[in-house]
């Protein structure tokens, strides 16, 4: 078995984080007051398919209570809907609608320009490492 040297750990413990708070500061930046951080966070997980409440709360690390003040607002809203559950018609699963999406996307498009400006101070030769090594870090 091929161990991980502790030193790359721990400069993934340091760097991701703040990574993270450059994209979130970038998505608040673009978002304004229309849409909250945790309902993009949210919008972005539905826009990738259906999910349970109590799946969404853990990959969010949500509690449920919190989780469902901010769905209640996103249903009123009509940014996301639920449906009955085809594997268990005893529950229900939430999906974003085309209004979420497009809610989604808008955000999504603006934080990317803005992350952009930080990457153009790489060279071409460190932009092409960070693309290679990011699938990586999904492994």
């Amino acid at each position: 078995m091929n161990r991980s040297k502790p030193r790359l750990a721990e400069q993934l413990l340091v760097t991701v984080p703040s990574v993270m708070k450059v994209i979130r500061s970038q998505i608040r930046d673009v978002s304004g007051t229309e849409v909250s951080l945790t309902e993009v966070r949210i919008l972005s997980r539905l826009n990738r398919g259906t999910y349970t409440h109590g799946n969404l709360a853990d990959e969010l690390g949500m509690s449920l209570p919190a989780l469902t003040r901010v769905m209640s607002r996103l249903e009123k809203n009509q940014d996301i809907s639920r449906i009955r559950n085809p594997a268990d018609g005893r529950s229900c699963v939430f999906l974003a609608t085309a209004k979420g999406r497009l809610k989604f996307d808008t955000v999504n498009t603006k934080a990317a320009r803005g992350l952009n400006l930080h990457l153009e101070s790489l060279t071409g030769l460190e932009k092409n490492r960070l693309e290679k090594a990011l699938p990586v870090l999904l492994k």
